[in-house]
């Protein structure tokens, strides 16, 4: 047991404490479960950036490697195999599985739009057919050529009845959506259109950078959680995937949502 000696405290290191480090099984999981997910939103926006399947599996087949090596290295959170029971392992297990599932099928959705079985609600023709993002690239694209991005025709039909629910132009299989937003919120779909002047590549390259920043934004929300409660002394091991399984975060994924909004009804 290692010490260390403040004055005339002595603190143990807790990584000899017996019980305390993870399993090599519990830890391959947790390495090659971010692995995976990260090698996933690697692949949507290798995609949409090059455009070509063979090339986006190759760099989503590497990010896989290279992600789970580096968790495993590095784990983002200090696990703790007691700090639960057998079966809450069991169900972490099994959601972080479904979780992989999930995104793995959505992501063939934002890569190709025309697989709408891959959707998140395939039923669904509002799933289906509408995109947040389509708004942005509008606007984006008439920030350098249209007097006012705002142009209620830039996103509406010309034969559209005012007086009937809106009816949108069409952007390939998508609704267009009108942009409400202040200008700077353009910054970055201008700055990727330069890269990707296609929808469709530029909806799976959004997709890819949108989950990543989710994806992020939930191990650091993990890592300042887990100093909580090794400051408590306890530490538990259960990073499943519930936060994938969320409504919101998968039917905001699937639409290419940007920001909160309450949708209106179109046509």
């Amino acid at each position: 047991m290692e010490q260390s000696t403040r004055g005339d405290q002595v603190t143990e290191h807790s990584s000899d404490v017996p019980g305390r480090e993870a399993s090599r099984p519990l830890r391959m999981l947790v390495a090659s479960s971010l692995g995976i997910a990260t090698g996933i939103f690697a692949f949507a926006a290798a995609a949409g950036l090059m455009g070509s399947w063979p090339a986006a599996l190759a760099i989503g087949a590497l990010a896989v490697a290279l992600a789970t090596r580096a968790f495993w290295k590095h784990p983002v959170v200090e696990l703790d195999e007691s700090a639960c029971s057998p079966g809450l392992k069991i169900v972490s297990g099994l959601a972080t599985l479904v979780a992989i599932v999930e995104i793995a099928r959505l992501s063939v959705f934002m890569v190709a739009p025309a697989q709408v079985g891959w959707s998140a609600v395939p039923s669904s023709d509002w799933e289906v057919r509408h995109s947040c993002l389509s708004a942005y690239f509008i606007a984006a694209q008439a920030a350098g050529e249209a007097p006012n991005i705002y142009e209620s025709s830039l996103y509406t039909a010309p034969d559209d009845n005012p007086t009937a629910p809106r009816k949108p132009r069409m952007l390939g299989p998508f609704r267009i959506d009108v942009y409400e937003y202040p200008p700077p919120f353009l910054t970055l779909p201008r700055a990727l259109r330069v890269l990707v002047p296609d929808f469709i590549r530029f909806r799976a390259l959004w997709f890819g950078l949108n989950a990543g920043v989710v994806l992020l934004a939930t191990a650091a929300m993990a890592c300042r959680m887990d100093g909580f409660r090794r400051s408590m002394e306890r530490t538990s091991p259960r990073r499943d995937g519930s936060i994938w399984h969320a409504w919101m975060t998968r039917s905001g994924l699937n639409e290419s949502r940007t920001s909160p909004r309450v949708p209106r009804p179109s046509a």
